[in-house]
């Protein structure tokens, strides 16, 4: 709750994701908040333990309406499993 800046007390305050379009790219759409900074990470499978940023899409400021966009353009470079890491600055 603290890292993400969600309300602890409050039920409908969370950290989610609300569209992923695999159109030409990989974009994922989530809620935000702008004290913190996102990442849009990706791995080759769920069994290596190994987490790589998105060229152009780490340490991004969160953006004031709320909501945000990370777009991975490089999909052709086999399977990619896709998470989104919440900093506090």
């Amino acid at each position: 709750e603290c890292v993400a800046d969600t309300g602890p007390y409050n039920s409908t305050s969370l950290f989610q994701i609300l569209d992923v379009d695999l159109s030409n790219s990989c974009s994922v759409s989530f809620g935000c908040t702008n004290s913190r900074i996102y990442e849009l990470e990706y791995c080759g499978g769920l069994t290596t333990a190994t987490w790589f940023g998105v060229a152009g899409q780490t340490n991004v400021s969160g953006a004031a309406s709320g909501t945000m966009t990370l777009t991975d353009t490089n999909t052709a470079s086999g399977t990619r499993i896709y998470r989104v890491r919440v900093k506090v600055p």
